[in-house]
């Protein structure tokens, strides 16, 4: 040993020290079977070298020996399919990951971000993250429809969220009521007196997002004897809304009362668009959103949008996740989370005051 180096201790060393068994000291680190019971003195003396001695328990050993890493993972694609960017610039992705981090605060449990590149796929990392230990469950946010991979691991701790994808089997699934959202903005126009609508956002793809929010708007639009006058579909960008409007726009002024938009980021593209061609919103076209947690529209226009309840998901998700952990065999569920409708008072003091629809 070095002159200055100090003995690194490991867990049968402290064992000694106490007079136990290596096992009498797991027990008392982990937590580990309540039911043989450890005297406070001997527990008190094993606390005591262990901070003394500084001494660490062996990740491997703990897994070991608890049968858990306690630690979660969070798989996200490495771009984010349906945005064409970053899942970091996604707002509702931040806003669930504060969910995860306030419940997994105070808890023993770590979180792993793992981004699901081509090696993940290839590999079947997947299913050996969960099946070897390394993680004693997975939350994966922004599944697709080719992600035929869920139902590989549908047995395991994990949960899906956010997105759905439809083909994948019985799996665990917490996501926003996107269609209710959609129905109730666009009844919302309706009541208002809106009756000339166009659509802009994905609406098929592989995001079950898009298709969602499409569908509710078509719904609400049908029982009212209508049908869209337009329908733009482009991905989930701000730059992607903008350039789409500013196409559409170049063909002439639009006939609509609203243009409801897949997103807030979308919205936001599209008053930039109309903002450069001279067009005022709410005056010249209504826009309206989805999402909620961006505040886009803050001192430019009042935007009418729902708002996901984003960080809820992370919470829920975990707390799924932590029960399945303990009982693995718990029945499978699939839980949409209502979303909350926003219509600014600026928007209702404009309709009151303009009565553009009637």
């Amino acid at each position: 040993m070095e002159c200055g180096a100090r003995k690194k201790y490991n867990l049968t060393d402290i064992a000694t020290l106490a007079g136990v068994a290596p096992s009498t000291v797991s027990r008392v680190l982990n937590g580990k079977d309540i039911r043989i019971k450890v005297s406070p003195t001997t527990r008190a003396k094993i606390l005591h070298l262990v901070k003394e001695f500084d001494y660490s328990p062996d990740v491997n050993a703990r897994r070991l020996w608890t049968g858990r890493s306690n630690t979660i993972g969070l798989a996200v694609p490495v771009q984010w399919q349906e945005l064409g960017q970053s899942i970091f610039s996604d707002h509702p992705f931040t806003e669930m990951m504060g969910g995860i981090e306030r419940a997994l605060a105070g808890s023993s449990y770590r979180l792993m971000l793992i981004f699901q590149n081509e090696a993940y796929f290839r590999n079947r990392e997947y299913i050996t993250l969960l099946k070897t230990k390394v993680l004693d469950g997975a939350i994966i946010w922004g599944a697709v429809n080719s992600d035929s991979y869920i139902g590989e691991i549908a047995d395991y701790p994990v949960v899906v969220v956010n997105t759905e994808p439809k083909p994948c089997g019985d799996f665990n699934y917490i996501g926003n009521d996107n269609t209710a959202g959609s129905y109730e903005l666009t009844r919302a126009m309706l009541k208002r007196g809106a009756r000339r609508f166009g659509y802009l956002g994905g609406i098929g793809g592989s995001n079950s997002i898009g298709l969602e929010r499409f569908s509710g708007f078509k719904r609400a639009l049908a029982e009212a004897g209508l049908v869209p006058r337009t329908v733009l579909e482009c991905m989930f960008r701000r730059e992607a809304g903008a350039e789409t409007m500013e196409c559409f726009l170049r063909r002439g002024r639009p006939e609509l009362d609203v243009l409801v938009c897949a997103s807030d980021e979308l919205a936001f593209g599209v008053y930039v668009t109309l903002k450069k061609f001279g067009l005022r919103v709410p005056d010249d076209l209504v826009l309206t959103g989805a999402d909620g947690v961006g505040n886009f529209s803050e001192g430019l226009f009042p935007l009418p949008t729902y708002r996901v309840p984003a960080a809820k998901i992370g919470e829920r998700a975990v707390g799924e996740l932590m029960r399945r952990i303990d009982d693995p065999s718990r029945p499978k569920v699939r839980e949409l989370l209502p979303v909350q409708l926003v219509i600014p008072e600026e928007f209702d003091a404009w309709i009151e005051t303009r009565r553009p629809w009637r």
